[in-house]
C-alpha cells in the first residue's frame, strides 16, 4: 500500500513532508519512515525522497510492504503530513492525500497520481495532520484527520508522543463507524452529531 501527498507549488517555495510511524500490536513504536530515514530493509518499506521548493506538481509517498511488516510484528501505520512553512494545509494549492493499493510490491513502480483512488483534499487549519492509521492485519484505513500545533521541527519522530496518543485513542475508542454505516445513515437522512471515526477496508 502506498500513502501519498500531492500538491502544486506555483513558485517553488513550498516544503511538504509525508512520514509514517510503524507500531506493533501493543501500540509500541517499531520504526519510522520519513525524509530522515528513507528505507527500512527489515520492513521492505521506503520513502520516495524529500521534495523541497520544486516548482510545479510535487508528490511524496511511502511504500509499505504489508506482509513484511506483519512478519516483523508491525500492525499499525500512522501517516502524518507536515507543512514546513507552518501554514495551514488548506493554503496549499491542490493539496491531496491518497492511497494506492498494489497486488505486489514490485508492481506499478512508477508513481502516477492520476491512477490513485481514495484521495481527499486536505483542508486543515493546522500545518501538521495525522491523516490516517492503516491497520495492516485487518486491512482497514482508520481515518483520523487530527491536527496538532507545530512546535519548530515537526515530523513523525519529533511528534512521536502525539502519534502514540492518537493511535491509542482511536484504536481503543468505542465510537467507531464504518464508511458503509455512514452512507447508510446518510441515505436514510439521519443526522450524526459528535466525533466519529471512519473505517474503510482495502
Amino acid at each position: 500500500v502506498r500513502p501519498y501527498i500531492h500538491w502544486f507549488d506555483e513558485n517553488g517555495q513550498e516544503d511538504i513532508d509525508l512520514s509514517a510511524g510503524f507500531f506493533n500490536n501493543n501500540l509500541k513504536a517499531v520504526e519510522h519512515i520519513s525524509y530522515t530515514n528513507l528505507k527500512s530493509h527489515k520492513l521492505n518499506s521506503c520513502h520516495s525522497g524529500d521534495v523541497r521548493y520544486r516548482q510545479g506538481a510535487c508528490a511524496e509517498y511511502v511504500d509499505i510492504d504489508i506482509n513484511k511488516c506483519l512478519n516483523a510484528g508491525v500492525r499499525y501505520v500512522v501517516v502524518q503530513v507536515h507543512n514546513f512553512q507552518n501554514r495551514p494545509m488548506h493554503t496549499m494549492k491542490d493539496c491531496v492525500f491518497g492511497l494506492m493499493e498494489r497486488e505486489f510490491p514490485e508492481s506499478n513502480s512508477i508513481f502516477v497520481p492520476k491512477t490513485i483512488s481514495n484521495a481527499v483534499t486536505l483542508a486543515n487549519e493546522s500545518a501538521t495532520v495525522n491523516i490516517c492509521i492503516i491497520d495492516l492485519k485487518e486491512k482497514e484505513y482508520i481515518w483520523a484527520d487530527l491536527e496538532t500545533q507545530s512546535r519548530g521541527l515537526s515530523n513523525i519522530e519529533s511528534t512521536g508522543d502525539y502519534s502514540d496518543m492518537v493511535l491509542h485513542s482511536l484504536i481503543s475508542s468505542s465510537d467507531k463507524l464504518s464508511v458503509f454505516n455512514i452512507l447508510a445513515f446518510s441515505f436514510c437522512k439521519l443526522f450524526l452529531f459528535g466525533g466519529i471515526i471512519l473505517f474503510n477496508s482495502f
